[in-house]
């Protein structure tokens, strides 16, 4: 069996978001079974022609509903990697323009024709089956993991919280500003709880020139919480590691998400999590390790899970959280793709 995993028309700022981490990780340790099982070859296709009749397989670890990232010429060999359904669920806050929603309806019926889309949990097959109606069996949920971040000391901690002037108490949000991210009602939040306890949001997101962006920060200084919020930008993963550990709690108070990496992420460096009570948050996070937002697009209700976590937060354990986090790790999402793909060219035969 012969794969090829091509991302020559995935965005080039791709690379240090979740995307460029899912591609980077699934094709080192599909390598690793490539040299485990003498029957399977894997490849990374970056640029320049590709000569598919090579391959028995080729794999899109992306998909753009508005764009043309899927070739119609190799749907007969293609698998896809879905992540999520998000623009088509928040419609009105990611408009797509006229073009757009053309390109939607070929990409869409692109997608109808491939052998198989991988998507990142349970409940984005039930999106993607109820958004696109594509037929239950050809949807495969593989859950991801997240980076592999540096072992780091308490000096290394301390350089990150002088360097940045980290508060003393804080829960962290990392990644993108996006409208189904529900940070406006995150920082919000901020006003019914401690007023001793600060947010720290980071991400390359941040720093972008946005309608998001510029609504989030002149949010912040409506709410005179400007000595209470700290944004930064790009962290480096040594840094990353240690504001996720130098953090009370990592917050992910999503309207919906496909899976949800910096809380595995968070929970690798024995942080304790709050989260929305929805889609694959719901899925991936147990009570044991996570306090659960019940209405996330509601500040007050918002307030009262980080106050929960709070008050419950002695009783936990940072050695339960490493553990459960080991349920999630790149070999699993490789051994799993694996068989994606093998359960793809058998029932082609």
């Amino acid at each position: 069996m012969k794969v090829v995993i091509d991302v020559s028309r995935m965005h080039r700022y791709s690379s240090k978001r979740g995307i460029g981490i899912y591609v980077q990780m699934l094709f080192k340790h599909l390598r690793q079974i490539s040299q485990r099982e003498s029957d399977f070859e894997v490849k990374l296709h970056r640029n320049g022609y590709l000569r598919k009749d090579e391959y028995d397989l080729i794999h899109y670890p992306f998909f753009d509903f508005y764009f043309n990232t899927l070739p119609y010429s190799s749907l007969n060999k293609a698998i896809v990697t879905l992540h999520d359904v998000i623009p088509l669920r928040f419609k009105k806050y990611y408009p797509p323009g006229i073009r757009g929603q053309l390109r939607f309806y070929w990409q869409r019926f692109k997608l109808s024709k491939v052998k198989g889309v991988i998507t990142d949990s349970k409940s984005s097959k039930k999106d993607i089956i109820k958004f696109l109606h594509l037929g239950k069996n050809k949807i495969y949920p593989v859950y991801l993991a997240g980076r592999t971040l540096p072992t780091i000391n308490d000096k290394d901690k301390k350089e990150v919280r002088e360097k940045y002037k980290i508060p003393g108490n804080f829960i962290l949000y990392l990644g993108d500003v996006n409208y189904h991210k529900n940070l406006k009602a995150l920082i919000r939040a901020l006003r019914y709880v401690d007023p001793h306890l600060q947010l720290v949001l980071a991400g390359s997101g941040f720093t972008h020139i946005s309608e998001e962006n510029i609504h989030l920060r002149r949010a912040v200084e409506v709410w005179k919480l400007s000595k209470r919020v700290k944004i930064l930008g790009y962290l480096s993963n040594k840094e990353l590691a240690a504001l996720y550990q130098l953090a009370d709690f990592y917050i992910q108070p999503s309207l919906w998400e496909g899976f949800g990496l910096p809380v595995i992420e968070a929970l690798f460096q024995g942080t304790p999590v709050i989260v929305s009570n929805n889609s694959s948050l719901r899925e991936i996070v147990t009570p044991e390790v996570a306090t659960f937002i019940k209405y996330p697009f509601n500040s007050k209700r918002i307030a009262e899970a980080i106050t929960l976590a709070y008050r419950n937060k002695k009783k936990i354990k940072s050695g339960t959280l490493k553990a459960y986090a080991q349920k999630f790790n790149w070999q699993e999402t490789a051994e799993k793709t694996y068989q994606v793909y093998k359960n793809v060219l058998r029932s082609q035969n």
